[in-house]
């Protein structure tokens, strides 16, 4: 079975926050910390390649443009957990809860007006994410007829493998 990247995307993004909000409001149980660390470590495991898949659509990924794209991940993997310190001393354990909640909203949010500016629209950011279909400005030049059948080819598309 095949997922593509926006969809990806979008199942990895509400599953943290459903997660999250689910360890928000039983945070009195042991039981529901657990099931909702388990949803939110096997939601987030996928944020960084699916995200480095999707801006395969946009942009060529080279050497430089991926040294970026890590040295920025190390960066807020700085930031966050100072943040979460500070604030931790203040208010307490439940502070880490809300951070996280928090920080997969607004994951969320950058994610869907993202799509939404790109499309204009939201039955075009919907179709883009369950389709998975690039727009047709991510690419400037036009794709080349296949040589064995003479037809073009509807859409380049990358593909992530996901065994279950």
């Amino acid at each position: 079975m095949y997922i593509k990247p926006p969809t990806m995307m979008m199942i990895d993004l509400v599953g943290c926050l459903v997660s999250t909000f689910f360890m928000l409001i039983f945070e009195r149980y042991e039981t529901a910390l657990w099931l909702g660390t388990t949803g939110v470590g096997l939601f987030m495991s996928s944020v960084f390649p699916t995200s480095i898949a999707l801006a395969e659509h946009y942009i060529e990924i080279t050497a430089p443009v991926t040294s970026i794209m890590i040295v920025s991940a190390a960066l807020g993997e700085l930031f966050l957990p100072l943040l979460v310190g500070q604030v931790f001393e203040r208010l307490g354990p439940v502070s880490f809860l809300a951070i996280a909640f928090c920080a997969c909203l607004l994951a969320l949010l950058i994610f869907i007006l993202l799509r939404t500016v790109e499309e204009q629209d939201w039955f075009g950011f919907i179709w883009f994410v369950w389709c998975g279909q690039p727009p047709s400005s991510a690419t400037d030049n036009p794709a080349s007829p296949n040589v064995e059948t003479g037809k073009t080819p509807v859409i380049n598309t990358v593909e992530m493998n996901v065994q279950g």
